[in-house]
């Protein structure tokens, strides 16, 4: 079989960035076993090249409007797929074979508050184009499968619930004390605890809440810093600034670690918070989890979903709510702690990209089946 993958979203640092990335290493890994052949479809030059680990077909606009409308059409013309993925949404009309889409969630639709107006127009417009398209829809939680079918009109057997994975760099590593010596910015850092946060900087994700609710927490007696790390996004000025409004110099931003700095934060963290308004999966949650990081999620679907039982839970995404599960984070029994670690790392363990690349294929297998 012969896969095509656009992969113009492969050179983004956001979540959907790192799903399209590993997704495409792990096939390359995992596609030949099975008799199949991987080609990504891209604009042409850096940085896609520079990523590409399989066959690559390159040419056509590089900005994303550009590329939707015509730019990937024209490169499509030069091969004819058995199965076309389109991993961030879309999926062109002129792909020969058989559709299959990634709709990570449908903030578009549902909390267009939380979504750029850019992303809002282009979603809005091309993603209910891709699932007519699509012979069938993955997307990385139950709940997201959820919403996708009510907000879309997409029958449910037409959807296959395919959760994301961890890369290999994310494990527990050396101590958290050696972690803690490596990562940027240790002199802030150093002999402090801190909550992180990942993500793009963005009022999706919350961070405003979460820097209220640390200055809560450190009002009744626990000196508490906030890291986050994360590239900026829309409104990422003001974001900033209501973060040192809530803790003046108590905070440090990480704004695009590389993976192995990414994991020695994690490590190194007292706990990792991720308290979105809005989800379709959580990475970080898992790959947290995958760094033995203790982990608090907020009151929402596919948090609670992709946790499985073993982070803590705000009752809501208020800094209140916040506030209080951070401390009944900190005050966690030692056993109970260490317990929770333990799960938290089987949890992980489970979900591997390569795993991930499997149960895809697997979507690829059914959506070319009768053709």
């Amino acid at each position: 079989m012969k896969i095509g993958i656009d992969a113009y979203s492969l050179k983004g640092r956001s979540g959907i960035g790192r799903y399209t990335r590993e997704l495409v290493r792990a096939l390359a890994l995992e596609a030949p076993a099975a008799g199949h052949a991987v080609t990504i479809v891209h604009p042409a030059g850096d940085p896609w090249a520079a990523d590409a680990c399989v066959t690559s077909v390159a040419g056509g606009p590089r900005s994303r409007a550009a590329w939707e409308l015509f730019g990937r059409a024209l490169v499509l013309r030069t091969g004819r797929f058995d199965v076309f993925h389109g991993p961030d949404f879309c999926l062109p009309r002129g792909a020969r074979g058989a559709g299959v889409v990634t709709m990570h969630d449908v903030a578009f639709i549902e909390r267009p508050d939380l979504v750029s107006p850019r992303a809002r127009l282009l979603y809005g417009a091309l993603a209910p184009l891709a699932v007519r398209r699509a012979r069938l829809i993955i997307c990385g939680s139950e709940h997201a499968k959820s919403r996708i079918s009510a907000r879309l009109g997409v029958a449910p057997d037409r959807l296959r619930v395919v959760p994301y994975g961890v890369a290999q760099c994310f494990s527990p590593g050396d101590a958290p004390e050696a972690a803690a010596a490596r990562v940027p910015c240790r002199d802030f850092l150093r002999e402090r605890r801190y909550v992180l946060g990942v993500g793009t900087v963005q009022a999706r994700k919350n961070f405003t809440a979460l820097a209220r609710a640390i200055a809560r927490v450190r009002s009744a007696g626990e000196d508490l810093v906030l890291a986050i790390a994360g590239v900026d996004g829309p409104g990422a000025a003001a974001i900033r600034a209501e973060i040192r409004a809530a803790l003046g110099p108590d905070a440090a931003w990480f704004g695009a670690p590389t993976d192995d700095e990414l994991a020695d934060l994690y490590r190194a963290a007292t706990t990792v918070a991720v308290v979105s308004n809005y989800e379709g999966f959580g990475i970080p949650v898992i790959e947290a989890m995958a760094c033995g990081a203790p982990v608090l999620v907020a009151d929402c679907g596919p948090l609670i979903e992709v946790a499985g039982g073993v982070a803590v839970i705000a009752r809501s995404t208020d800094a209140d709510a916040i506030s209080e599960a951070l401390l009944a984070l900190l005050r966690t029994p030692t056993r109970e702690r260490f317990e929770r670690r333990r799960r938290g790392l089987e949890r992980a363990a489970a979900l591997s990209w390569r795993a991930v690349a499997r149960w895809t294929i697997a979507v690829y297998d059914e959506a070319t089946e009768g053709r």
